[in-house]
């Protein structure tokens, strides 16, 4: 069973999320609010795919994915960036920081799941 974390501050958006990768059979999921608390989570359990927005309270994405790359579990974990944020300057950044996708918000759930699916069975 794969384990994915979700880190993402809006709870609607949380909520689509989980309907989405539920509905395709992926139930082992954690939710953190802030990249903190998803650091935090890295630290305490081994996740097979991250799932994260870039702007948050406390600390964004983009800092939180360049901290996670620091753990040897996680130097190869795939993580997917889903934001707004879509300028190619955002996604060089993304690269940089170690994302290895970027979905745009909103998102279409069969893309999502796909890359999801892509990036487990890699």
């Amino acid at each position: 069973m794969s384990k994915i974390l979700i880190v993402e501050d809006s709870q609607g958006f949380i909520d689509l999320l989980l309907y989405a990768i539920n509905d395709a059979g992926y139930t082992d999921i954690t939710i953190a609010k802030d990249g903190k608390e998803g650091l935090r989570k890295v630290q305490q359990q081994k996740f097979n795919l991250i799932l994260s927005d870039i702007h948050m309270p406390k600390m964004d994405g983009l800092t939180m994915i360049k901290e996670i790359r620091n753990f040897d579990h996680y130097k190869k974990i795939p993580i997917l960036v889903l934001s707004t944020e879509f300028s190619v300057e955002y996604k060089e950044k993304g690269k940089i920081a170690g994302a290895n996708g970027w979905i745009s918000k909103p998102f279409i759930p069969a893309q999502l799941i796909k890359a999801i699916g892509l990036c487990l069975n890699r």
